[in-house]
């Protein structure tokens, strides 16, 4: 029987040293818990940080992207227009020999103009002074006429 209590005190003092290595174990994996959730804490706003700096700096790539689509499409509307400019930048050299042939046609027609303006001007005066020969020489016979029926009248001849 002693033999067996002095087995019964082993046991329950290998149990106690025991349960004194697996307290203090778990005082140990308590407090590494507690180190694991103050380093998990620390590492969340961490984490929340960079998820912070990574939308922050996704939404800076993405306005950028919209700005250089935009500007891409103003690129655009720019060389379209320079393409139409240097269309008509060609065509300057033909509309500068039109109007160089307008200016041209309109000299000889001022002249052609003035010319036909000096044969009209011409040809009233001579149309005018055969007016006035005609009139003169119609006038000249009418005045004829009336002195020879003056002369027949004061001769006493009454013709009808």
């Amino acid at each position: 029987l002693t033999k067996r209590l002095l087995e019964a005190d082993q046991a329950n003092i290998t149990c106690k040293g025991n349960l004194i290595k697996q307290q203090e174990q778990l005082a140990e994996a308590k407090k590494a818990k507690a180190d694991m959730e103050m380093q998990q804490s620390s590492l969340k706003v961490e984490n929340q940080k960079l998820k912070d700096a990574y939308n922050k700096e996704r939404n800076a790539r993405m306005s950028a992207h919209q700005e250089l689509v935009q500007f891409k499409e103003h690129i655009q509307k720019l060389e379209k227009t320079n393409f139409d400019l240097q269309n008509e930048i060609k065509v300057i050299p033909v509309h500068i020999e039109a109007n160089e042939m307008l200016k041209n046609d309109l000299t000889n027609i001022r002249q052609q103009y003035a010319n036909d303006k000096n044969m009209m001007q011409q040809r009233i005066q001579q149309l005018e002074n055969q007016i006035i020969r005609s009139n003169v020489d119609g006038l000249k016979n009418e005045m004829k006429v009336l002195a020879a029926k003056l002369i027949d009248l004061s001769n006493g001849n009454v013709s009808n």
